[in-house]
């Protein structure tokens, strides 16, 4: 499965995260592209990707959402902020979400 990471490069924490998920979805055997949601064509990085997995908070998911809606891919938001209305997953249930997609 091709896998958009998506993260904001300005959130040291977030990068360090996307580094090590996208080091263990490539160990699974998942095609992972890094997005860089601060480019205005972030989206076109993603083309061809099964799902968009988005690391941040909700501001991120917005974000993403709004770069990746041409492209008609699910989004997986994963919670790295302080509320996580749109982001739900932890970081440490990340290998079990994407193995059930």
């Amino acid at each position: 499965m091709k896998v958009a990471l998506c993260v904001r490069p300005d959130r040291p924490d977030a990068v360090r995260a996307a580094r090590d998920a996208a080091a263990r979805m490539r160990k699974a055997g998942h095609e992972v592209v890094d997005v860089n949601l601060d480019t205005p064509s972030a989206g076109a990085g993603a083309k061809g990707a099964t799902i968009a997995c988005i690391l941040g908070g909700d501001g991120t998911m917005l974000r993403a959402a709004r770069a990746m809606s041409p492209l008609g891919i699910p989004l997986l938001g994963v919670n790295l902020g302080r509320l996580g209305f749109l982001t739900t997953i932890t970081i440490d249930d990340l290998d079990s979400a994407i193995a059930d997609v």
